[in-house]
């Protein structure tokens, strides 16, 4: 492609997602909400976490925490009815037909996206992305057991409560639901949802034993 063809591709673009509704675009006030969340949660965290980190490792951690955990999806919307309508996350940044700041970060330098930040109480965020032009491309899901793996664990009060009301949806249990042999009171299962993305769940409250926790 020649740069005369490349400015009009990208101009194209541009006045395609500009044609989009406002209440669908990221606004300033978005972000900076955004921004300041995430401040507020690093400053929690620093305030609850940081001294006894310091103190176990005698220097002061370079990072605050986990923020949030990122997944690509093809369908969103698929991710709001598993996410937000049956478990009951809320949406707190809802950023559609952006385009992509971080150019060439996919090996693309133009990109159209749906960016959704969902928050559960007690926990860290879920961002949920989809590639929308070009397309993000299919990908076989990995097994828990495969490098690179990656998966998160949400917490719930009643655990077969929840593995039955997804698998009402149509996704499948990876395993039954176990007790943990070293928590007491501990069970988890893991579930596929959208795309083949693993899920775990987990009930109650993680006592990690004595002997099992490190000096």
């Amino acid at each position: 492609m020649i740069f005369s063809e490349l400015i009009i591709s990208v101009s194209r673009r541009q006045e395609k997602c500009q044609r989009k509704p406002a209440d669908q675009r990221v606004s300033t006030e978005q972000c900076r909400q955004r921004d300041i969340r995430q401040r507020d949660i690093a400053e929690e965290m620093r305030g609850e976490g940081g001294e006894k980190m310091t103190e176990q490792t005698g220097r002061e951690p370079l990072t605050e925490g986990v923020f949030q955990v990122g997944v690509m999806v093809s369908d969103v919307e698929e991710c709001l009815k598993l996410f937000c309508d049956t478990l009951g996350m809320k949406v707190v940044f809802d950023a559609r037909n952006q385009v992509q700041p971080a150019k060439g970060l996919s090996g693309v330098e133009y990109q159209v996206m749906n960016c959704l930040m969902l928050h559960g109480e007690g926990g860290v965020d879920l961002e949920i992305h989809q590639y929308v032009d070009p397309p993000a491309k299919p990908h076989p899901p990995l097994n828990h057991n495969d490098i690179g793996s990656m998966h998160f664990m949400l917490r719930v009060h009643d655990i077969y409560q929840v593995a039955e009301k997804v698998q009402e949806l149509g996704y499948e249990l990876m395993n039954p639901i176990v007790e943990s042999e070293h928590i007491p009171g501990f069970k988890f299962t893991y579930f596929r949802g959208p795309d083949g993305m693993m899920v775990e769940l987990h009930e109650g409250k993680v006592e990690m034993p004595e002997e099992m926790k490190q000096k």
